[in-house]
């Protein structure tokens, strides 16, 4: 494969060779000449999101040509074993590009209430006369420890990807990867996130977009590519 798709995850263009995946049973075919890659949209949950994140990825950081499509009707069938919708999809894009990825996404988002049991330190409105540092006699309150419910919010979240890579030029020669990240964060109770950081759910899932963009350039970037 070209140069850019090893170097994608280091953001930088670098001499470099595909580094030996595990033994295949067919050669890898040859990837040499992908310039300009076509990103279909993104079907699914936030497909979109994540869509935009791997383009910035690739194009910013990694320094490719890529071409971002936007009607959510020119993707690609969410079955990625569909072979007759993708051959009608493959020759739409054969003028734009060198190569097209597509993709469907699926994502879950729990919120799960709780509260802990804190201990606070509060005043008792009562005071006593102590000597400060300088020796001069001062009035402090009496302090008492109680514990108390506080609430709190735990929130798991999922995105995943389903994803494939087709050669334009080369009829047959693809790639298909599954990749999944997770975030499990508690918002209020004994955490030092406050209830009120809790982020919205367009926040969590972006957040998830811009990891899995990462996580997708390594696979695609380290993975081997035998003609299918």
């Amino acid at each position: 494969m070209r140069m850019w798709l090893l170097c994608l995850a280091a953001g930088v263009l670098w001499g470099c060779a595909l580094a030996p995946g595990p033994r295949e049973t067919k050669e890898p075919g040859d990837w040499r000449g992908v310039e300009r890659l076509v990103l279909a949209p993104f079907t699914g949950d936030h497909g979109e999101t994540l869509q935009r994140a791997l383009f910035e990825r690739l194009t910013v950081e990694g320094g490719l040509k890529a071409v971002y499509l936007e009607d959510r009707h020119l993707g690609f069938p969410e079955n990625l074993g569909d072979a007759e919708g993708r051959r009608a999809r493959l020759i739409t894009w054969q003028p734009l590009a060198d190569a097209v990825l597509s993709a469907h996404t699926r994502a879950t988002l729990v919120d799960s209430p709780g509260a802990d049991r804190v201990e606070v330190r509060e005043g008792t409105g009562q005071f006593r006369q102590i000597r400060n540092v300088d020796g001069e006699w001062v009035s402090v309150e009496i302090m008492r420890t109680r514990l108390r419910r506080v609430p709190f919010v735990l929130r798991q979240a999922t995105l995943s990807v389903d994803f494939r890579l087709d050669h334009l030029r080369q009829a047959g020669m693809s790639f298909e990867r599954s990749v999944t990240v997770a975030s499990t964060e508690k918002y209020g109770g004994d955490s030092l996130l406050p209830i009120a950081a809790l982020p919205a759910a367009d926040e969590s899932a972006q957040a998830l977009a811009e990891r899995l963009a990462a996580r997708m350039a390594l696979e695609i970037a380290g993975a081997p590519l035998p003609r299918s």
